[in-house]
């Protein structure tokens, strides 16, 4: 056994006995893991809201090789992020971040830049600074961190690079991201626009896009494709998908 500390994002946590939480942490140079916190709801000392999901703390812990769930020494709160919590809406962005690392990660190995991804993310909710680009955009960096999509775009059937056809008509096949040219099947629907996107989230950072505005369409046409890929992906819907969805409405808007 021995005492290490980590500073880390709950993606999720769950009451049990009354007085105990137990959380998954995304650590900043830690593997993702599960930690117990006995007796917090009852204390003075330890602060609840270090558990719930979405919250930034720094934690000293027992580590045990072969235990699937450590023990907390101690928990401290660094940022709650409350100003992203806002509101009915904003909370629910939160947690659909949090179960969308979740879901595709798995515990036991450390992953710094995914949790910079989320980190960043949040800090911009933070800043009030949301536009609805920023939901493809966290997809396609998380996605493209743990090489689920490529930042290459290449039809699938010849190779050739589809951004630099002279007149360049695409279909991209939304639940495998697989990219076909005209050249090879002439597409239903040409998609090169949404490329265009994907090429740009991956070229630029996320302030960048808050003063080169999009066409909202094209951000959701590519979001729903995206949408389409990590349902398919992982064989189910995020938890939170449905009520985000519906909340943002067709606007993609935060009301706060």
């Amino acid at each position: 056994m021995s005492l290490k500390k980590d500073t880390g994002i709950v993606l999720h946590a769950k009451v049990f006995s009354d007085s105990d939480v137990i959380f998954t942490l995304l650590g900043e140079s830690q593997a993702k893991a599960r930690y117990v916190v006995k007796g917090i709801k009852k204390s003075k000392r330890r602060p609840i809201l270090a558990c719930e999901q979405g919250s930034q703390i720094r934690i000293d812990y027992y580590h045990h090789l072969h235990r699937e769930v450590y023990n907390i020494k101690e928990l401290h709160l660094i940022n709650r992020f409350e100003v992203a919590k806002k509101g009915y809406d904003g909370f629910l962005l939160v947690s659909y971040l949090c179960d969308l690392v979740q879901a595709f990660l798995p515990d036991g190995d450390v992953y710094q830049r995914c949790y910079k991804i989320l980190h960043a993310a949040f800090s911009y909710l933070q800043a009030e600074q949301y536009l609805p680009i920023l939901l493809p955009f966290f997809k396609v960096r998380l996605l493209a961190e743990i090489g689920l999509i490529s930042q290459e775009f290449f039809c699938h059937s010849c190779g050739i690079p589809v951004l630099e056809m002279a007149e360049p008509a695409v279909h991209l096949e939304a639940w495998n991201f697989e990219i076909t040219c005209s050249n090879c099947n002439a597409p239903p629907n040409n998609h090169i626009h949404i490329l265009h996107l994907l090429d740009i989230l991956f070229q630029s950072k996320y302030k960048t896009l808050l003063t080169h505005p999009v066409p909202l369409p094209v951000i959701i046409e590519l979001d729903r494709a995206l949408n389409t890929y990590i349902q398919a992906y992982l064989n189910r819907h995020i938890k939170s998908h449905a009520l985000l969805y519906q909340t943002l409405g067709n606007s993609y808007e935060l009301y706060r």
